[in-house]
């Protein structure tokens, strides 16, 4: 036999092995929530973590999803069926070292950033809308309706990867029962891929360039803020789009990526938020690119800003976040070739301009704002007329998920009364306290 009749012996031999391990592996270990199909392509298939030259990167597991936007219940918390203490089941964790491997190569990059726990000393401006106790629910339906507005997987026009930034000090926080529990690994069984990050610029960085900014950022967004443009850095995918858990996708926003690919001079697009006029960052689609990233904060250090003229003597200083990255960009995409696009279609907050000006099934993106509120706190304030059609969507994005697409063994009884219409039984009453959650019983 030739040597090179033996190095494809060897090579077949070696390849029958792995397969026949993996074979076993799943046999012995199989969970019971995860289908035969899905559980071997996670064995079996491409490896899941990453390192970048920046801080601590972790990729999720591939024990998240199928392929048509599904969801598999956490193992961890199979023998929890109540909910009580779904947090708990995924503890504390010290995460050290950088990760290793590849990022996903897809179209979009759906990005929300967590900069703090809830628990935390708050910056005095809050623009992450933390969920809090209800980050599982918040997080599998932002990626469901997502999904569902990318066309899944069967027919999809362009494929995405969903992504949360958690900053170093924002890993471990402080469940309802007083214990401390790991988001990452919550983000990672809701189909996130998760990476851990420091904030992009630091208050040393600032200290002499930028007298004003360090001794009063914390008094607007917190220094945390500038976490935000790593979201830059996601350089395997075409287009990133800056998402937070206020946002609720209606509608394919294919035109948009359409644009943005077609236009080689175009930088992104943005809306403003409707309470500030500030360039609104739960909302905000960009071109990703590592000199664009660099180029971002180093005009963040060396654009003087001054408490009374704001940015460079231009103002874009008279709104909640002025200091942090919305009201930076908001200088900055003035010089550059990034276009603002309607808010009322992909933002509406149905305040004062956007209510009633676009049909609402013309509407491809909601926010949850002040004047409607998260859907999980199950408002009851004097929003009905207002914000119903939003609740309603959302809430029949809900059942549809829950119905179609997650494998749990038992699922929530939506028999609550409380403004049916809005809330499709998921309130028993107004407040977070009635509100119904996906791991709930």
């Amino acid at each position: 036999m030739s040597n090179s009749d033996m190095r494809a012996r060897t090579r077949k031999v070696s390849v029958q092995v792995t397969f026949f391990v993996c074979i076993i592996y799943y046999i012995v270990n199989r969970p019971s929530f995860y289908s035969d199909e899905e559980k071997l392509r996670h064995l079996c298939g491409k490896k899941n973590l990453s390192s970048q030259k920046d801080g601590f990167k972790l990729r999720s597991r591939y024990l998240f999803g199928g392929p048509d936007c599904s969801t598999f219940y956490p193992n961890a918390v199979i023998d929890n069926p109540s909910g009580e203490d779904f947090l708990n089941a995924f503890p504390e964790t010290v995460y050290e070292g950088n990760g290793t491997g590849v990022r996903e190569s897809t179209t979009v990059a759906f990005v929300v950033v967590l900069k703090t726990c809830p628990e935390d000393a708050q910056p005095s401006v809050d623009n992450q809308f933390d969920p809090g106790r209800e980050i599982y629910d918040a997080s599998v339906l932002l990626r469901h309706a997502v999904c569902d507005c990318m066309g899944g997987t069967e027919n999809p026009t362009y494929s995405f990867t969903m992504y949360a930034l958690i900053h170093t000090d924002a890993v471990n926080c402080i469940a309802p029962n007083g214990e401390k529990y790991d988001r990452v690994k919550v983000l990672q069984e809701a189909g996130y891929w998760v990476e851990i990050l420091s904030e992009a610029v630091s208050k040393e960085d600032l200290e002499d360039s930028q007298p004003y900014l360090t001794a009063h950022i914390e008094e607007d967004v917190g220094i945390r803020d500038t976490l935000r443009f790593h979201a830059w850095n996601l350089i395997t995918h075409d287009i990133v789009v800056m998402i937070d858990f206020c946002t609720a996708t209606l509608q394919p926003m294919n035109e948009i990526f359409a644009d943005l690919l077609n236009d080689d001079e175009s930088k992104g697009m943005f809306i403003k938020s409707a309470m500030s006029q500030g360039v609104n960052t739960g909302m905000l689609f960009l071109k990703p690119s590592t000199e664009e990233f660099e180029n971002l904060k180093l005009a963040y250090k060396n654009t003087l800003y001054d408490e009374v003229t704001g940015w460079n003597g231009e103002y874009y200083n008279n709104f909640p976040g002025k200091m942090g990255v919305s009201g930076f960009l908001s200088y900055h995409f003035a010089h550059n070739n990034v276009n603002e696009i309607n808010r009322c279609i992909y933002g509406n907050e149905f305040d004062d301009i956007c209510q009633g000006v676009i049909p609402f099934n013309d509407i491809k993106v909601t926010r949850f704002s002040s004047i409607c509120r998260q859907n999980w706190v199950c408002p009851g304030d004097n929003t009905e007329a207002t914000c119903e059609d939003m609740f309603h969507a959302y809430n029949e994005k809900r059942l549809d998920f829950e119905q179609n697409y997650l494998n749990k063994p038992q699922k929530q009884d939506n028999s609550g009364q409380f403004r049916v219409s809005s809330y499709l039984g998921y309130c028993e009453g107004e407040g977070n306290e009635n509100y119904l959650s996906i791991v709930g019983n």
